[in-house]
């Protein structure tokens, strides 16, 4: 898929059958994702347009000012989005490591207890 979470509709090796819980979290999260893409493309567009084209034009093309502004609008907007998603994934991934390391630690010290006696 364009978004990197596996692609098609048709049965993979490996793959849970359709239907399964892992099945139906993958669809949801393609969704979300796909819902994420299409936010971010109508905010980009409506700041963009609203920064970059006068309200009152006369051309059915855009000035050459105007594409140029778009598209620095457009790469400011894609680089920010890079930015926080990489730090969004950077906190999640820190996260996750604190609590496989407080998980390790509970199923150590339960471990370490002597059993009944």
């Amino acid at each position: 898929s364009w978004f990197g979470l596996g692609g098609g509709s048709q049965q993979q090796a490996g793959r849970p059958p359709s239907g399964s819980p892992d099945e139906r979290l993958l669809v949801s999260q393609q969704m979300l994702e796909v819902e994420m893409m299409q936010d971010l493309y109508n905010r980009v567009m409506e700041s963009c347009n609203t920064k970059c084209v006068q309200p009152s034009y006369n051309d059915t093309e855009l000035t050459k000012a105007e594409a140029v502004c778009i598209d620095r609008c457009v790469a400011k907007y894609m680089e920010l989005h890079e930015v926080v998603g990489n730090k969004l994934q950077q906190i999640s991934q820190q996260q996750s490591d604190t609590a496989a390391k407080a998980a390790a630690a509970v199923q150590q010290s339960g471990a370490a207890r002597p059993t009944g006696s």
